[in-house]
């Protein structure tokens, strides 16, 4: 049977290897006995090394985003659809990647509001970047999380078949309740509780009464008898 772009490696005089794309047609006698192949092998040995190259950028790219604290995402404007997701965002809003990639944010109702989604879509398709704006998203178990995002606009495919992507980042301020009153910003310790002056403090106020335990004058002595 002819063969068409049959990827194989060979080695060269010196030793080293050489990618080659093998093409070939059948050839047969005039009795129909089966003589052998001919055909042409093209020399792809730059290809393989720049495909090999590009496999590397990947997965170098895939563990560099995958060990960001932040939430990294990447859609394709048009449809709003999901490409691709780093592991912080699946840690964050509890959805897998398999349950991501290839859905839009509207199917799975990761936005609280509508309209920041559509003030952030609007906002790079027109300055092509957004940096820092505050938004709510609800996790896949229902609560609500408020990050900072940012997102620029990339296009692909060259000029006549482009396609626009936003790559965003999600850089999360504190999860819980949006109506709380006071955000707990990862690290800040929670507000002192109320406490009683001290007695530096009960000195310094105007017309205080004294206490027996600041006035040593009222204090029983050690060793009184209390009165009967």
């Amino acid at each position: 049977r002819p063969f068409a772009r049959l990827r194989t490696c060979v080695r060269s005089a010196g030793g080293a290897p050489k990618h080659l794309d093998v093409s070939g047609q059948p050839r047969f006698d005039a009795r129909g006995e089966f003589l052998g192949y001919w055909g042409v092998a093209r020399d792809v040995s730059e290809e393989v090394a720049a495909e090999q190259a590009l496999r590397r950028s990947e997965t170098m790219l895939s563990s560099l985003l995958d060990s960001s604290p932040d939430c990294i995402t990447l859609t394709d404007l048009s449809t709003g659809r999901y490409l691709m997701v780093n592991q912080s965002n699946v840690r964050v809003t509890g959805y897998a990647v398999e349950e991501v990639v290839g859905r839009t944010s509207i199917e799975l109702g990761i936005w609280h509001s509508q309209a920041e989604r559509e003030r952030l879509v609007e906002a790079v398709r027109t300055r092509g970047e957004v940096a820092g704006m505050r938004c709510v998203f609800v996790t896949k178990s229902g609560s609500r999380v408020t990050m900072l995002v940012s997102a620029s606009r990339c296009i692909v495919d060259g000029a006549i078949r482009s396609r626009v992507f936003a790559l965003s980042r999600y850089r999360l301020l504190f999860a819980g309740r949006v109506d709380a009153p006071g955000p707990p910003w990862p690290g800040r310790l929670p507000p002192p509780s109320p406490r009683r002056p001290t007695a530096t403090a009960r000195r310094a106020w105007p017309g205080r009464r004294p206490c027996a335990r600041s006035n040593p004058a009222r204090r029983p002595p050690p060793d009184s008898t209390p009165p009967s």
